[in-house]
């Protein structure tokens, strides 16, 4: 069998040959003599592809008239360099013969493909983009794994297809323009963690299998999202970390399986309500902050509305080395910063995770909190800033309460800053359901309640009973 794979690559790569180098030294069209170095024009087909393509100076403009094929770019140490495809012709980028199919001496250097063509990454296996501020202001299609090492910056500025995955390990700045569609049959992972991802307002992203993956968003357009990353390192359904999602943000994921949706780092949404939906189980790292500028932007595990969502306090570590990494699971300390009204459905906690939720007098309402089973959870929550009748839970459930003279407190919910916190005052809302969460024992004027406190006293005394049993 080995043999045969063998003889199969070899016969791939004889039956593609590559001849030399071909080096642009005056702008021009491809089929143009002066274009040229030695004045001789490189006359390519798929089975006698162009090994190099290189640049003698800055600044110099190719058009490619005709269909070429060519096995990588290389503009050294030169900048402001643009390919042009015509309309009706192919540039093809095979990587027959080495790993980069374009590359630059520093990531500073500008390389453009432009026009109304197609270039084509036309590879048998994974091939690099290395260094370089590259644009492609061209229909682009690859057909297999391509992956950005190194360092620089990649604009799309025109739609991209592929049939395989884009995936990115260095220090890159990804953008993607205003309205391009950017289409994967597989995963999107931008693993680089000191690179940027922007995604502009009514462009799209979607992998149809595969997960995606990125850190330092600033995102405006859409992410469709299918399938999830469950190999090695990368354990996720969808993965975001230190993100920015705009008012015109979209995230729609589904199809992950077992795996879960994760945020971590800082993430703020200004979102709209719903636009963030996950089909998988949401969780959320450890000394992540998540700051919600716009109401009840998520949705989870199949939830119309973020009142009826679920979030889960779990950190995710991998640990031990390739090839046998595995995953842990360890509690999670998050903040919720809200400068605007917000429900959610359950809090999950695992192991000894810890809430804090800085409320700035927005309305909150809280389905429950809930513990993840075998986890050995314990619930412990502070609200920070908070104001007197603004937080209500549906139930108290999983709240350790305790008489203090004639009020209620909780154990286990805080007003406060976690320096400087106390128990948080639980009053019954026997007029509308739930409860208040307060940082007072302060009750609502007589004129608005006088006709509720019997029963609200009986309804106190019977949750502290069936609480301490």
């Amino acid at each position: 069998m080995k043999t045969a794979k063998y003889l199969f690559i070899f016969s791939s790569i004889a039956s593609s040959a590559l001849f030399g180098e071909s080096i642009v030294s005056t702008s021009g069209n491809w089929s143009s003599p002066s274009t040229w170095q030695d004045s001789a024009v490189p006359s390519t087909s798929s089975s006698s592809q162009l090994d190099f393509l290189r640049f003698s100076s800055s600044g110099l403009n190719l058009n490619v008239d005709s269909t070429q094929y060519v096995n990588a770019v290389d503009v050294g140490a030169n900048d402001d360099t643009t390919i042009n495809i015509a309309s009706g012709e192919t540039l093809y980028l095979t990587g027959s013969y080495n790993s980069s199919v374009i590359s630059a001496d520093s990531q500073t250097q500008n390389i453009t493909f432009s026009g109304d063509g197609t270039l084509q990454f036309n590879f048998q296996q994974q091939r690099e983009i290395v260094r370089g501020n590259v644009v492609f202001d061209v229909n682009t299609h690859a057909t297999q794994s391509l992956f950005f090492s190194d360092k620089g910056t990649v604009t799309f500025k025109k739609d991209f297809t592929s049939t395989n995955q884009i995936s990115v390990g260095g220090t890159w700045n990804f953008v993607i323009d205003e309205g391009v569609n950017f289409s994967l049959s597989r995963g999107f992972n931008l693993w680089g963690g000191t690179g940027t991802f922007t995604l502009k307002e009514g462009a799209t992203v979607e992998n149809k299998e595969g997960g995606a993956q990125f850190n330092n968003g600033n995102i405006s357009g859409n992410i469709i999202c299918k399938g999830a990353e469950n190999y090695d390192a990368n354990r996720y359904a969808f993965k975001s970390i230190n993100a920015v999602y705009n008012a015109t943000a979209t995230i729609t994921q589904t199809e992950g399986g077992a795996l879960r949706s994760i945020l971590g780092g800082n993430i703020t949404s200004s979102a709209a309500a719903g636009k963030l939906s996950f089909e998988s189980k949401l969780s959320i790292n450890t000394d992540a902050t998540i700051t919600l500028n716009s109401s009840n932007a998520f949705t989870t595990e199949g939830a119309s509305t973020q009142g009826e969502s679920n979030f889960y306090l779990m950190n995710q570590k991998i640990e031990g080395g390739y090839p046998n990494r595995y995953e842990t699971l360890t509690a999670s300390k998050v903040n919720f910063i809200l400068n605007a009204d917000n429900d959610f459905g359950t809090f999950f906690f695992y192991g000894a995770s810890e809430l804090i939720m800085t409320t700035n007098g927005k309305s909150v309402n809280i389905g429950k909190f809930d513990v993840v089973p075998d986890s050995s959870g314990s619930v412990s929550a502070i609200f920070t800033d908070l104001v007197d009748f603004t937080v209500k839970i549906n139930t108290i459930d999983n709240i350790k309460l305790f008489e203090d003279g004639d009020s209620i407190r909780a154990e286990n919910v805080f007003f406060g800053s976690e320096d400087s916190k106390d128990y948080a005052y639980i009053l019954q809302d026997t007029q509308n359901g739930g409860w208040w969460i307060n940082a007072t024992a302060a009750v609502p004027e007589p004129s608005d309640c006088a006709a509720v406190f019997g029963v609200f006293a009986l309804a106190l005394a019977a949750a502290l009973k069936r609480k301490n049993k």
